[in-house]
């Protein structure tokens, strides 16, 4: 590994493996930190020419992201073995009790700083290699369509259920929704904080054009469904209007957006629940179904919290 990382002019002297595979954290002799990463074949899509610009332009526009640091010969990426490694800044990470009585801060600043990614990313020019998202693409793509047919007893109730109470509002908030670069991938676990602020976004390799609200969708919908207890997790619905107000120090939600916010969670929910029976991640299916019921029950007080955030 020392060897791909004298692709970079830092002088690395120590790495150390982190909790993934393919990450490892880096010092330097000037004491700096880095992250590299282990990008898995050939860059065949554009997707980390994409992730190098967008993230350099983010960086550069004030906002902590793990950007993707240039190599000693101008590129973003080097090669060994059949493989793309990439570097970026070491950001601090710290636990935090989201669901805390106490959190309601916290979520501020999440939003504050979710809101000062997207007013960056407003501005990001170059071509985006993925194709554009739309929120009914993520209703009917397929693989949602066939989620009742992978369940059964009330799971598939929950899920069909879930489908036909999205479909009219998808419908019509989709072709309305604003769209520009985004995260997509805007989860819990990619959104790290350190003293309950943000310190950075991290794993920023699926940047697509799709409706802003996502990424708050994918961020709240992460926590509704981690492995939190029941009760705890009903505290979020209290934090949710934090978010969206920090949101508001950077970015506007229209009243459509704010409408259409709660159906983007379970949209992101339907989606996480493919790709957890895909991984055959079976402890993870009954937990997401259940809050995915409780949200459909309490879709009112969702849609209350989210005018409440002014």
């Amino acid at each position: 590994l020392l060897r791909v990382l004298s692709a970079w002019p830092i002088d690395a002297v120590a790495v150390e493996p982190m909790g993934r595979p393919t990450l490892h954290r880096v010092a330097a002799s000037s004491g700096d930190r880095y992250v590299l990463k282990n990008s898995g074949p050939e860059d065949e899509t554009g997707t980390l020419a994409t992730q190098y610009f967008a993230t350099q332009h983010a960086h550069r526009s004030g906002v902590p992201v793990a950007y993707l640091l240039t190599t000693a010969g101008g590129g973003y990426s080097t090669r060994q073995g059949g493989d793309v490694y990439t570097l970026m800044p070491y950001l601090a990470n710290e636990p935090t009790d989201l669901l805390a009585a106490d959190a309601a801060p916290i979520y501020e600043n999440l939003g504050d700083a979710i809101g000062r990614l997207h007013r960056a990313f407003s501005s990001y020019g170059r071509p985006i290699a993925a194709s554009p998202r739309r929120l009914e693409e993520m209703l009917h793509n397929g693989a949602v369509d066939a989620l009742p047919e992978r369940l059964e007893g009330n799971g598939r109730r929950v899920v069909e259920r879930t489908i036909a109470l999205l479909d009219e509002p998808v419908g019509e908030y989709s072709p309305r929704m604003p769209v520009q670069p985004i995260l997509w991938d805007c989860h819990e676990g990619n959104v790290l904080l350190n003293g309950g602020r943000v310190s950075g976004f991290v794993d920023c390799d699926r940047i697509v054009r799709g409706p802003p609200i996502c990424d708050l969708a994918s961020f709240l919908g992460s926590i509704v469904l981690s492995d939190r207890p029941d009760a705890q997790v009903r505290r979020w619905l209290d934090f949710t209007p934090h978010l969206i107000r920090g949101y508001h120090r950077n970015v506007s939600l229209s009243a459509e957006e704010r409408h259409a916010l709660p159906h983007a969670i379970r949209l992101v929910m339907l989606g996480f629940l493919h790709l957890f029976l895909l991984r055959r991640a079976e402890q993870r299916v009954a937990p997401l179904l259940r809050r995915l019921e409780w949200l459909n029950n309490c879709a009112d007080d969702l849609h209350a919290a989210m005018q409440t955030a002014d």
